[in-house]
């Protein structure tokens, strides 16, 4: 057994542990999970356990950081009618992370299935959700692309290079529910964006010849360079949409 796999083990007996504690010392805990990279296997030296706690009642969520096994365990206590709100009416990427931490969750504690049920719902992209998401993404580039426009008009092209940038990653999260994956994390899209099977040609190194340009002392000629690179990948990703999700938009 390698490190990491002994790591992995130590994390997941640590999360064990805590979790029996919990029930021990709570009497209003409905559901335990572990969450994130221990959930799904993916560690690195420094990974701790993410550890999802639903409880009946509360107003908002609250963390404890825990030390067990030479483990840090970070417990979020999460109010189960809180929960259910965000996974049943959140939208757009973030709804993505919080569904696929849920799908990827190992769970250590749930008497009343409320875990087993979202998993179950959730495991494929409902459709309905996946085409609002689109919209969603699509208009926050729309926002991100009129950024750009607007600063080059005024010459503030250091400016105008930062707003590509933010325009690019949401061209970039669009591809997901384009491509009926779910986004684990925005730490974690680079790596996934090498899975997605539906990417135009040419997108991706537009992209990121975006995300790698400078943002000071930019000049017109770059300037220009930027908004015509904003341009293309805006047709990119409408043309997209428009074959493979007919009626979407115009």
């Amino acid at each position: 057994m390698d490190e990491l796999s002994k790591r992995l083990e130590a994390l997941r007996e640590a999360s064990q542990r805590v979790c029996r504690r919990l029930l021990k010392t709570r009497s209003d805990i409905v559901a335990i999970m572990v969450v994130g990279s221990v959930a799904r296997g993916n560690i690195h030296e420094n990974s701790d356990v993410d550890l999802c706690v639903l409880v009946k009642y509360g107003e908002h969520p609250e963390r404890e950081r825990i030390r067990e096994l030479d483990c840090d365990v970070e417990v979020v206590y999460t109010p189960l009618r809180l929960w259910r709100e965000r996974l049943y009416r959140g939208i757009g990427s973030m709804w993505e992370i919080d569904v696929s931490n849920v799908v990827d969750s190992l769970v250590l504690y749930d008497p009343y299935g409320v875990v087993r049920e979202i998993k179950r719902m959730f495991k494929v992209y409902p459709e309905e959700k996946r085409r609002m998401n689109i919209l969603e993404i699509f208009h926050r580039m729309g926002w991100y692309e009129e950024a750009v426009r607007y600063h080059y008009l005024k010459k503030n092209y250091d400016v105008q290079s930062v707003f590509s940038k933010m325009y690019v990653m949401e061209a970039l999260k669009i591809l997901f529910p384009l491509n009926r994956v779910y986004l684990r994390g925005e730490k974690h899209m680079f790596e996934q964006l090498k899975e997605l099977r539906e990417i135009p040609p040419g997108l991706l190194e537009k992209c990121l010849s975006l995300l790698w340009f400078k943002s000071r002392g930019v000049k017109h000629e770059e300037a220009t360079w930027i908004l015509e690179t904003v341009s293309d990948i805006w047709r990119l990703i409408k043309d997209k949409i428009r074959s493979s999700e007919p009626g979407l938009v115009r």
